[in-house]
């Protein structure tokens, strides 16, 4: 399972390489792209925090973390502080490839939502898994997160992957309650 599963992050940071940003100038409009965007999501998120007071555990909250700071992330000082900081040790190598890239605009997850958090457990691992819905290139996309020992495990995205990795990705999801989108 853990030769699976190193894998799934070797592909998967593949993808988030050959996907970033490609200069300066282009780094520099997403990121101001990205500000905007954060103001108006911190907005809303203030308003939906405001209707619903509903408190992450350690686990989720790191699972958002991971998805504004690395996946959405701007500042590579800082991804590369988080992949330090939070990713876990057995695989953290591979998230080093990808920290230094910048996702493009149309493919960072927008107002992510803790869905549903659901224990792990396999070949002896134990974790938590987190699934998270968030709005990508206009459409609403989940991406189930696996934090181990309270440090990022990997992901699981429902689409842009391998026929291989999605199969995963349906395996998880039917863990949780929550209808899966449609």
């Amino acid at each position: 399972m853990r030769k699976i599963l190193v894998g799934f992050i070797m592909m998967s940071l593949l993808f988030v390489g050959c996907s970033s940003a490609a200069t300066n100038e282009a780094q520099d409009q997403t990121t101001k792209q990205v500000d905007a965007a954060r103001d108006s999501n911190n907005k809303t998120e203030d308003a939906k925090k405001e209707g619903e007071k509903k408190e992450l555990s350690k686990d989720e909250a790191l699972a958002v973390e991971y998805i504004n700071t690395y996946l959405n992330g701007t500042d590579i000082e800082a991804k590369k502080k988080f992949v330090e900081d939070n990713v876990h040790p057995e695989i953290k190598s591979l998230f080093q490839l990808g920290q230094s890239t910048v996702s493009e605009e149309s493919s960072m997850y927008k107002e992510p939502q803790v869905i549903e958090s659901d224990d792990y457990e396999s070949d002896g691992m134990k974790g938590t898994l987190v699934l998270i819905q968030g709005v990508v290139d206009g459409e609403k996309h989940e991406i189930i997160i696996l934090v181990m020992e309270g440090k990022i495990g990997f992901e699981f995205k429902d689409s842009g992957v391998s026929e291989e990795t999605k199969k995963n990705f349906d395996q998880l999801r039917s863990k949780f309650k929550t209808a899966p989108l449609k």
